[in-house]
């Protein structure tokens, strides 16, 4: 249970980090100038790259599940361009890895190594603690 927990509070986050985006994505609807500086459309999107461990099943459906779920939800205008890691240290080198958020080699990443493991809130609000302190902040590439 506490697995398929985590697995979804995994899942809720990076898809909060899509949504974030729709914003920007919607950002210059409408707008007399035709700037699409911030805003993805059909025929200009904003691309996503997402790498996934391609050695294992689960980790290729999750990916293509993430892929499907965000370019239907935000119609074309975001794509999100699956980066395939033939093993798992090629994967946990795009991010895992990085010293902070920009030195990973990612726009989205679904690997943090954290899992929450205790009923505590500080559990989960300390991973996203600010100048790199927080876990999370720096797999979000924050920091």
């Amino acid at each position: 249970m506490k697995k398929k927990l985590s697995r979804l509070l995994c899942a809720l986050l990076v898809m909060t980090m899509v949504l974030a985006m729709v914003p920007a994505v919607y950002a210059d609807e409408g707008s007399e100038s035709g700037s699409t500086s911030l805003g993805g459309t059909k025929d200009n999107p904003i691309v996503m790259d997402l790498p996934y461990y391609s050695g294992a099943d689960i980790y290729t459906n999750r990916a293509q599940t993430l892929k499907q779920s965000v370019e239907e939800a935000l119609q074309g205008c975001v794509v999100v361009n699956l980066v395939s890691c033939a093993d798992a240290q090629e994967w946990y080198y795009a991010g895992y890895y990085t010293e902070s958020g920009k030195d990973a080699n990612y726009t989205l990443y679904d690997v943090s190594g954290w899992g929450p493991d205790y009923g505590d809130p500080a559990t989960y609000l300390d991973t996203m603690l600010g100048d790199g302190a927080g876990y999370m902040a720096k797999c979000l590439g924050l920091f």
